[in-house]
């Protein structure tokens, strides 16, 4: 899940959704934000509701799975450089 700001618009689904029984993934650098205390807030807010914290990277390449798929260089290419 991602929102407009993460504190309102990802918080409260994702607990709500947490609460509904389903496997939630915030994604953090997806939602905005004020300031970096409150994606810190919310982040520690997340975690101990059961929320996996996370990022779009890793969730693209969880979505992959295979890299040997012809996606796999597509996809790569949208990847930071590091």
């Amino acid at each position: 899940m991602a929102g407009v700001t993460s504190d309102v618009c990802l918080a409260l689904p994702a607990i709500s959704a947490m609460r509904e029984g389903y496997d939630v993934y915030a994604v953090m650098d997806a939602s905005g934000t004020w300031n970096q205390l409150i994606s810190h807030a919310t982040m520690h807010r997340l975690s101990k509701e059961g929320v996996i914290v996370t990022g779009w990277v890793s969730i693209a390449a969880e979505l992959q799975q295979d890299w040997r798929l012809e996606t796999g260089e597509q996809l790569a290419a949208y990847y930071p450089s590091i």
